[in-house]
């Protein structure tokens, strides 16, 4: 299913030397990643809108001229907007850096304003199964937040998410100060907004399916794509942890 009230908001920091926690600082690699996880969401038919958020001050023609060139006779359409986090305590900035791309894209997307849900990506990793929450959040509209937990529910997974835009104002943003990158990741905060909001009778839900991730992850380098055995075993243990949730 493909649907206009769903956006795709990828974030991304080029130029991230002197980071805390960041395994692949080399902004030529980053850009790289960037533009080979776009080229699958220019291709992908379900997608219909994304927007793009840097928040180092990078150029971002390249990826509007690569992004013409892989959506050319697509019914697609893309924001792509810019900006420097300034303020940011380096050892914390891997954190409060994702959460001001979130901030300002919610402020400046029109996209983002028009849209009942919009699905935040890692902007370096390549979903290869996005339709799960697209279809889920367009099918089930009552579905406020649709995410993983790990950690006694400590940790709500940031990597691939779908909430509606105002879910960020009011109880993401919130969380800010929390923040601090030694002690207190972004996950934290977000699992804690997450729970804010269901103390106010927001609806919660896994995905529909497991999310197929591939690429290299930002804080320890490590490759996610996995073996075909253990990503039905991924999908096996997704299922459970289903069952376990509606018991």
């Amino acid at each position: 299913m493909e649907s206009r009230n769903v956006v795709v908001l990828l974030t991304a920091a080029i130029n991230v030397r002197g980071v805390a926690n960041t395994a692949t600082p080399d902004p030529a690699v980053r850009i790289r990643e960037y533009q080979e996880a776009l080229a699958l969401w220019a291709g992908n038919p379900a997608v219909k809108r994304v927007v793009f958020c840097e928040n180092t001050g990078a150029d971002l023609d390249p990826f509007r001229a690569a992004w013409k060139a892989l959506s050319r006779g697509v019914d697609k359409e893309v924001e792509f907007l810019s900006f420097v986090a300034s303020g940011i305590d380096p050892a914390k900035a891997k954190g409060l850096g994702e959460m001001a791309i979130i901030a300002h894209a919610v402020e400046h997307s029109a996209f983002i304003r028009a849209s009942s849900h919009m699905i935040k990506v890692t902007g370096r990793y390549k979903v290869n199964n996005p339709e799960v929450l697209i279809d889920q959040v367009s099918i089930d509209s009552a579905a406020d937040i649709v995410c993983g937990f790990r950690h006694k529910l400590s940790l709500a997974d940031s990597r691939v998410f779908a909430v509606r835009p105002r879910f960020v104002s009011e109880f993401l943003l919130p969380m800010t100060d929390l923040i601090d990158d030694r002690e207190i990741w972004f996950e934290h905060a977000f699992a804690r907004a997450i729970h804010a909001a269901l103390a106010q009778g927001w609806r919660w839900d896994l995905p529909a399916d497991w999310i197929d991730l591939e690429g290299v992850a930002g804080t320890l380098g490590t490759r996610m794509r996995q073996p075909l055995l253990r990503r039905y075993l991924s999908r096996f243990m997704h299922r459970l942890r289903q069952i376990g949730y509606e018991r």
